[in-house]
């Protein structure tokens, strides 16, 4: 039992008491009335209750329950920076507590900060049920609704094993003819690089239920212990419509390669997007593209036809889990360059004690070229195994940034020994939206 000073006011729903007194309650019964009072709207009578029971002993106490008022009187006062702090450490110790991300959700929106909104609605959308569930809904829409401009910046250090993807193997059989390779770029290389990319993203609005939508995205990669950098730019613009759970893009694409600062290739196509809500746990998404593609070497000039599949389902309140297939056919002008590609991917996401969030996402991917090069004598084929392990704290930053860190393997097995390679990558990155 605990002894709370309570106003008038705190027992007005009983009628108990017609002067301030001192009286002598449990404490599930004070946060009881601190709840009638915020609901109320009688938001200084409730703090005052809770900070009297914050002051007793925390074990007679539901903690977790007097943080979630606290952050509810927080958001009430418009202090929602104050309600994402009392949640997020509710939060970082129990995951799973759905109506507290709804809570979390409607702050973060408050202080616009849409794409951590978005985050905690899909994890707890899932388990919500009611009011609450159809809260969690309005909330994505008005998030959906609001975002017509965005801007993302990352960069990161990037030790690695193996800069330019390149065999370990100095003997090789080459058109039938022991050979041994020289250390000028053809043989794996360990080097650190630094990776930067900037992405922006505009929708605006056309009608209630279409939208333009256009992206431009550039990347850099410079690695140390290599002549080169890599160089990536490109975009996409079309219209976007969205109709009850469906979604469906029809873009114009544009990209290109520079290496070394020279031109290496560039491409021009289309795609069509399609995103579905299967049901409350569950999103769903295809796509299909076509690209002409323009390289250095003539030789490798021609289409690529594309297509993907991708699920991704939430489990519990604090797991994503995702699926994804892809498939690709590029006709070269010469059929040595020709080849189908497949592949697929798992991911599993899940946000721990804490507030840190866990990737861990395995690939695989299977090419196979049409014909024989003649220099090598043999037809190309190559699987590509990888995975990668993230971690992350979603809701802590360095002055606007987050802080990331993954590591990422890969090993490619080619009837090519030259183009057999394993790589060992560590990623310490930043990140920020704006």
């Amino acid at each position: 039992m605990l002894r709370v000073l309570l106003p008038v006011l705190a027992l007005a729903a009983t009628g108990a008491l017609a002067q301030p007194a001192e009286v002598t309650i449990s404490g599930d019964r004070a946060l009881d009335v601190a709840a009638d009072l915020v609901a109320r709207g009688r938001l200084d009578q409730a703090d005052e209750i809770l900070r009297r029971l914050a002051e007793g002993d925390p074990a007679a106490l539901d903690m977790i329950r007097l943080d979630a008022l606290a952050a509810e009187i927080a958001a009430a006062r418009g202090e929602h920076e104050r309600a994402v702090f009392i949640l997020g450490n509710v939060l970082d110790h129990d995951p799973s507590l759905a109506t507290l991300r709804l809570r979390m959700a409607r702050s973060l929106f408050e202080l616009r900060q849409d794409r951590r909104a978005a985050h905690h609605l899909r994890l707890a959308r899932p388990q919500l049920s009611g009011e609450d569930s159809e809260q969690a809904r309005r909330l994505l829409a008005a998030i959906e609704a609001r975002r017509v401009f965005s801007l993302r910046f990352a960069a990161a250090l990037l030790p690695d094993s193996n800069v330019n993807t390149a065999t370990s193997e100095a003997t090789q059989v080459i058109g039938g003819i022991e050979q041994t390779l020289q250390d000028d770029g053809a043989l794996a290389r360990s080097g650190l690089g630094l990776s930067t990319r900037l992405t922006a993203m505009a929708l605006p609005k056309i009608t209630s239920r279409l939208r333009g939508e256009a992206r431009a995205d550039v990347a850099l990669t410079d690695q140390s212990n290599i002549d080169f950098d890599y160089l990536t730019y490109g975009g996409e613009a079309g219209l976007r419509w969205q109709g009850g759970r469906l979604r469906a893009s029809l873009l114009g694409t544009a990209e290109a390669q520079r290496f070394g600062g020279e031109p290496y290739a560039e491409g021009f196509g289309g795609r069509v997007r399609l995103t579905a809500a299967l049901d409350a746990r569950t999103q769903g998404g295809v796509e299909f593209g076509v690209t002409d593609t323009d390289f250095v070497r003539d030789a490798y000039d021609g289409m690529t036809y594309d297509a993907a599949f991708s699920l991704q389902r939430a489990a519990g309140t604090a797991t994503l889990l995702g699926v994804q297939a892809a498939g690709a056919r590029h006709d070269a002008r010469d059929p040595a360059q020709s080849y189908w590609r497949v592949g697929g991917a798992l991911s599993a996401t899940r946000e721990v004690a804490g507030g840190v969030t866990l990737t861990a996402a395995p690939g695989l991917v299977f090419r196979t070229y049409d014909e024989a090069a003649a220099f090598f004598g043999q037809r190309r084929e190559d699987l590509t195994v990888s995975g990668t392990l993230a971690a992350a704290k979603r809701d802590f930053q360095l002055h606007g940034f987050a802080p990331q860190l993954s590591y990422t393997y890969v090993r490619n097995d080619s009837t090519l020994g030259l183009y057999d390679y394993e790589r060992h990558r560590v990623s310490l990155g930043l990140t920020r939206a704006f």
